[in-house]
């Protein structure tokens, strides 16, 4: 069981470092809502296995691809404490970076009917300041992860010897 978690976990970690090398590469060559959308993939990944570990997201909640805006708002139920130092803010930047993602999936062409849509100037200064943030929250939401993950296997390893 532990060398299949070992292949697993060298395949994730495979697979994200491949991830964030396509974000560095769609950031320089102007693609910013692919960097949008991988980022968010691994944010999505990094905060559905904080809430498993804590039962706080059900197995079939994976399953069934829940949404981006309810593994934020779930992530009220965690306590504040595991928010501290860098991560103090994690929440409010995963909030505003969703929102701004909304905006931007749509921005580029869509209007209140008889206006015009963003200068493509604007929406694409909009649309590098959300990747490159995209790419910051994917950086720290696998950091956090990380630190939850140490943080239980300490306890974990205390309770056993108790």
């Amino acid at each position: 069981m532990k060398d299949m978690k070992a292949g697993g976990n060298r395949v994730k970690h495979a697979a994200y470092s491949s991830a964030f090398k396509q974000i560095k590469r769609a950031l320089s060559d102007g693609y910013f809502l692919e960097a949008i959308t991988i980022a968010e993939s691994i944010i999505s990944d990094r905060l559905q296995s904080v809430l498993l570990g804590k039962k706080l997201l059900c197995p079939s909640d994976v399953l069934d691809n829940v949404g981006f805006k309810r593994l934020i708002s779930r992530l009220d139920s965690v306590s504040k404490s595991e928010f501290d130092g860098q991560y103090c803010n994690l929440r409010q930047r995963l909030q505003t970076f969703r929102c701004s993602r909304n905006f931007l999936i749509h921005a580029s062409v869509r209007s209140f009917p008889g206006t015009p849509p963003i200068p493509p100037e604007i929406f694409r200064l909009a649309a590098r300041g959300c990747a490159q943030e995209a790419e910051d929250l994917a950086q720290l939401a696998c950091s956090w992860q990380k630190r939850g993950h140490r943080k239980a296997l300490k306890n974990a390893e205390v309770q056993h010897h108790s």
